[in-house]
């Protein structure tokens, strides 16, 4: 079976409508890859729980303040073949908002539909959603690279003002920290920012911190992958201590190698010291139990969206998108169209700086 059965009793997803009141709820399709067939075999799997247990949390807070809310939910698996023949449903057709797919592969089947039928459909994973330019029906969470790349070299660069920087690259490496390096070498060469650029190595690394220190400079490790930089982190934090030297880094290091590395400055979707996140949790466990600390948190993923969906759709017989500005549990969104006949991105990156 394709779909998960909300219809059973749940204190979540419960709306106690009539018949009259069911026209007048936000109807949400979830298409995400629950993978039901592998329970428990799939990591993956439990990640997009998490996020969906999270919606209803959501749902349950709008019902609180007055707004109903109808969900289809379907295990979308991973094949195009499996989407195909979802959007064949009536029940898709009528609906108010799709969140997912999660899958790329299935997303531009997704967003065609979405079109066609004129319906608000969420991206929240993919950084690559096509034709976001000419449809005005794609909202896309996680915003293209080069887009997160521009809005955090401009936040660090009014950060750090005229502090020279030392990029330290890493050889036949092409991932995003590269990518994040350049655009801030290209930022100093137009402005004349003082900079130095160098290969890093485990042989060098000790001179290349030294050569920071000396210059009072931050040092950015132009590596976005976590194995790569591992090494060299060990010899420079070695090398720094008891020195004010402040590094670069990506939160693809993830959050524990990230602390181990303070002080350090890094770009996010996701707020790792969020204060409303314990109300959420305590919340979050009287319904599932013992909340999870992961970074990114997929619970609070689903929470925050669909908080942000359902404000901007209670006013749903309205021609004009209308985002709010909450104060959400893990991530802020800032969703801005990005040309007068195309989709919405979210331009809200946090600029977190570990002390």
């Amino acid at each position: 079976n394709d779909s998960i059965n909300t219809t059973e009793p749940n204190p979540l997803v419960q709306n106690n409508n009539t018949k009259d009141s069911l026209s007048t709820a936000l109807q949400v399709a979830i298409l995400l890859p629950f993978k039901l067939e592998m329970a428990g075999a799939d990591k993956n799997a439990d990640k997009f729980i998490d996020f969906y247990r999270g919606i209803l949390l959501a749902v349950d807070k709008a019902k609180k303040q007055g707004i109903s809310s109808l969900l289809y939910v379907y295990d979308t698996g991973a094949s195009e073949e499996r989407i195909d023949s979802l959007l064949k449903k009536e029940d898709l057709k009528n609906v108010d908002l799709i969140i997912g797919p999660a899958y790329t592969n299935q997303i531009q089947k997704v967003t065609d539909f979405a079109k066609l039928h004129q319906i608000y459909t969420v991206i929240p994973f993919s950084q690559k959603v096509k034709d976001i330019d000419t449809n005005p029906y794609i909202i896309q969470f996680n915003s293209p690279q080069q887009t997160q790349i521009n809005i955090t070299k401009n936040k660090l660069i009014a950060k750090i003002q005229n502090i020279p920087i030392v990029l330290a690259y890493f050889e036949n490496n092409q991932d995003e920290g590269n990518s994040f390096a350049n655009a801030l070498l290209a930022e100093c060469l137009v402005n004349n920012k003082p900079y130095s650029r160098h290969f890093i190595t485990e042989q060098n690394a000790d001179s290349i911190c030294q050569l920071a220190i000396n210059q009072n400079a931050v040092l950015l490790l132009a590596s976005s992958n976590q194995e790569r930089v591992k090494p060299i982190l060990r010899i420079i934090n070695r090398h720094r201590l008891g020195t004010n030297l402040e590094l670069i880094g990506f939160d693809n290091w993830g959050l524990s190698l990230l602390n181990e590395s303070r002080p350090i400055y890094f770009s996010s979707l996701f707020n790792p010291n969020s204060i409303s996140s314990r109300k959420y949790k305590e919340e979050y466990e009287k319904y599932f139990g013992v909340a999870n600390n992961a970074y990114p948190n997929f619970d609070q993923l689903g929470y925050d969206l669909m908080c942000n969906m359902i404000e901007m759709l209670k006013n749903k017989n309205t021609d004009e998108l209308h985002f709010p500005s909450l104060n959400n549990v893990q991530s802020d969104m800032d969703f801005r169209k990005i040309t007068s006949n195309g989709g919405w991105i979210n331009e809200h990156i946090y600029l977190i700086h570990l002390e």
